[in-house]
């Protein structure tokens, strides 16, 4: 029988110690109903993970202890890094959700040219993102910058080899090249509409004078932002796994 896991927030590093969030309390003692001896899982997003007892209930806290580390093979063996022009809320937030799934490391939220809606909330994605990793089994929740200029982002951000998707002609899918990546592969997704074409414009110039930057395509059809950046991230996560 599979186990639950509980995200918590905690080095793990202790053979015993109480839990007092309440959100797993309540989860434990009134959803799960959870008695002493029960096992479930403890994971705290940053690659550490166990296997736990419960003990007993004391008062607003569960009292648990460690029986075993727990090692999570999920995550790709690359740091992949999502760039996507901000979108409306709830379609920025299904990117958030669905790229974690996949196995996304950071997702930094542009300011194109072209973005209409930022009213994205910080507290809301993290919580998402916690949500996503926890139900995909993943070792680690993936951070979330706050939203930057994409000038600002190439500054910063721009590290590894980054693919920029694009709908111009001729041109390819994603050729990865392992070697070339050193562990880290960018995905950059314009906004809806597509990026302007000043920003093309950088982006060919990033390609002329440097070798970790090459547009790619995801296929002859017009995808929707949100569906490009998914696409993006499962197509390096399938060729990583």
């Amino acid at each position: 029988m599979k186990l639950h896991r509980f995200y918590i927030d905690h080095p793990l590093d202790q053979e015993f110690f109480e839990i007092i969030d309440e959100e797993i309390l309540h989860q434990a003692k009134d959803v799960f109903r959870f008695a002493s001896g029960d096992n479930f899982v403890l994971w705290n997003g940053r690659g550490r993970e166990i296997l736990a007892v419960l003990d007993d209930y004391t008062k607003g806290a569960l009292s648990v202890h460690s029986v075993q580390s727990i090692e999570n093979k999920n995550e790709l063996p690359v740091r992949l890094v999502l760039y996507c022009a901000v979108l409306k809320a709830d379609h920025f937030e299904w990117v958030v959700e669905k790229t974690t799934e996949i196995g996304v490391s950071l997702i930094v939220p542009i300011l194109s040219e072209r973005t209409v809606k930022m009213n994205l909330r910080a507290d809301r994605l993290a919580k998402i993102a916690k949500e996503a990793a926890e139900q995909s089994c993943r070792a680690k929740v993936p951070g979330i910058a706050v939203p930057i200029s994409l000038d600002k982002a190439i500054a910063e951000f721009g590290e590894g080899m980054n693919y920029v998707f694009h709908s111009g002609p001729n041109l390819q899918s994603i050729q990865l090249n392992k070697k070339s990546d050193q562990g880290s592969v960018g995905l950059w997704i314009g906004p809806e509409g597509g990026w302007s074409e000043a920003e093309i414009k950088k982006f060919e110039y990033l390609g002329s004078s440097r070798k970790d930057f090459s547009f790619a395509s995801l296929g002859k059809t017009i995808l929707r932002a949100e569906t490009a950046a998914i696409c993006a991230c499962f197509s390096i996560a399938q060729k990583y796994n």
